[in-house]
């Protein structure tokens, strides 16, 4: 059996981890924060890219070691963690914000992933692979829908279509937040891309719906010094010419 497809099932584990991911972050806003939050990361689509890309990213990589629990636990730990790292890094030197910080936590690693969630991954490892990907793949798409030719293109189709959709939402959001940072800085847009982002996307919509991604406080820094150097230099008087 290919549990793969071809790479097609894991735009289908995508879509459902994410959206699962997106409910948990959810949850948790309405029980710490009393309040609800669209927590997805997303402009267009209900998926948590994390979650999403976390849950594609195991299940390419333990697929061919499923017989294997203890490794499924060990390998898994190692890419959550991975993946966790590697996108804090990426939206911090990309766009300067923090969408997480585990600074201060037990076996934190630069703040950006910590040992005991690691230690976490692991075990969502393991439901992944033996309670949502096995049975879900093994008992619903193979007998179900890779069943004949027309139901396997079909099958196909709307998986491209779903991945494109998702990463034209993705751009939009690399580029939103980008804009962000330049709105912070107080630039204006340069193109009728920024122009767009502005009308579409105000800083309020982006303090609702990405309320995690917090500049990080160097930049900040930085931008406060350039704005009190920029208002030092509109309070120096012109000189007067003489008569």
């Amino acid at each position: 059996m290919d549990w793969l497809d071809h790479g097609f099932n894991l735009i289908l584990i995508y879509m459902i981890a994410g959206f699962v991911g997106t409910l948990w972050e959810t949850c948790l806003y309405a029980i710490k924060d009393h309040r609800f939050v669209m927590s997805n990361g997303s402009i267009a689509t209900p998926f948590n890219f994390v979650y999403g890309l976390g849950g594609s990213v195991i299940c390419a990589a333990l697929v061919n070691i499923m017989n294997y629990p203890y490794l499924v636990f060990i390998v898994g730990a190692i890419l959550g963690g991975m993946v966790e790292y590697l996108v804090a890094s990426l939206e911090q030197w990309i766009c300067h914000t923090k969408s997480w910080d585990y600074t201060g936590r037990i076996l934190s690693i630069n703040g950006k992933t910590t040992v005991p969630i690691m230690l976490g991954w692991g075990l969502l490892c393991l439901f992944i692979v033996y309670v949502l990907y096995i049975p879900f793949i093994g008992y619903l798409v193979q007998p179900y829908i890779l069943n004949s030719a027309s139901n396997i293109h079909i099958y196909h189709t709307v998986m491209i279509c779903c991945l494109s959709f998702i990463i034209w939402d993705l751009l939009w959001v690399l580029v939103l937040m980008i804009r962000n940072q330049q709105r912070a800085q107080g630039h204006k847009p340069l193109t009728f891309i920024g122009v767009i982002v502005d009308k579409l996307f105000p800083e309020k919509y982006v303090r609702k719906h990405f309320p995690n991604a917090q500049f990080r406080p160097d930049f900040v820094a930085k931008v406060e010094k350039e704005k009190e150097a920029e208002a030092s230099i509109s309070h120096i008087p012109e000189p007067k010419e003489g008569k």
